[in-house]
């Protein structure tokens, strides 16, 4: 069968609901709702934004981080219809264990091997038949004619993910891990 690219943050992890969580512990500390800038942790007052690349820096809030709704579902029919999913994440440069918190998230939350992770912010090089992420220049980047068959790449809806010239002309899947959704994946995985 098959094999299924899955970003990690913002598809199987909720990673702004992490940031909502430590800007909350803050005094003061708000964010908009919905976040509609990718570099919306830039956007926070610097003190906010000090205190959230602090704890970002350590492995609590890794750690901590809840599954997006769906998301093991799918991951549990992927693996069922046959196919193999590969969790592809870019790295957090500044969270020295982070390779490390993020497997074992992995391993606790979606069932993943350390064989099923692949960690680069290079993910055009990894080899997949389909690609799910969150953001849209990840997408377009494997999705290049220079390499052959990878048509199936697609943008995984958020608000902070519309704009951008990049966008236009990427498919997207919307409204979270639907059953429907889940079906799609599975019918161009083949």
């Amino acid at each position: 069968m098959g094999t299924i690219l899955l970003d990690v943050d913002g598809v199987c992890a909720d990673f702004t609901g992490m940031v909502r969580r430590i800007v909350a512990s803050t005094s003061g500390g708000t964010m908009p709702d919905p976040v509609t800038e990718w570099g919306f942790i830039k956007a926070l007052p610097r003190d906010v934004r000090y205190a959230v690349e602090d704890a970002l820096d350590g492995d609590g809030p890794w750690t901590d981080m809840e599954p997006i709704p769906g998301a093991l579902d799918a991951v549990k029919a992927f693996r069922k219809a046959g196919h193999r999913v590969v969790f592809v994440t870019s790295p957090w440069a500044s969270c020295t264990d982070w390779a490390y918190v993020r497997t074992g998230w992995l391993r606790r939350n979606m069932g993943a091997g350390m064989q099923d992770v692949v960690i680069t912010s290079a993910k055009e090089l990894v080899r997949g038949d389909v690609f799910v992420d969150d953001k849209p220049e990840n997408v377009a980047a494997w999705r290049e004619p220079d390499y052959p068959g990878r048509l199936r790449g697609y943008i995984w809806d958020a608000p902070y993910n519309r704009k951008g010239a990049v966008t236009r002309n990427l498919p997207r899947i919307t409204g979270g891990w639907t059953p429907e959704n889940i079906q799609f994946v599975l019918d161009k995985a083949g």
